[in-house]
């Protein structure tokens, strides 16, 4: 993804490409975090003693939601910092399309 920068203007390149180190970064963690999750329940039991104790939803969960949030911030971002480029270039308009599907899966 790195070589979508060089279509961003000299002056917010280099804040173009920490925010796709950080895509990549987040991405693999939602990958990770996928993976753990597929076979995790989603509300569990807790007993913090004291009488405390019931059933909550599952705290992975939520992580995983703050994360994905994060995620298609970040590539709203970029995508802002791509500007018109992104309805030019081939690359570029996969991209404008994968962002949207992103944030289409994390609006639902």
């Amino acid at each position: 993804m790195s070589d979508i920068c060089a279509s961003v203007p000299e002056a917010y390149r280099e804040h173009a490409k920490e925010l796709v180190e950080q895509l990549e970064f987040q991405k693999s963690r939602l990958e990770e975090t996928r993976k753990n999750l597929d076979n995790a329940p989603l509300v569990m039991e807790y007993n913090n003693g004291g009488g405390q104790k019931g059933i909550r939803k599952n705290p992975a969960f939520d992580a995983y939601n703050s994360l994905m949030k994060t995620y298609i911030q970040t590539l709203a971002k970029l995508q802002e910092l791509l500007g018109s480029q992104a309805s030019t270039q081939p690359k570029m308009v996969a991209f404008a399309k994968y962002a949207k599907t992103m944030k289409r899966a994390a609006d639902d």
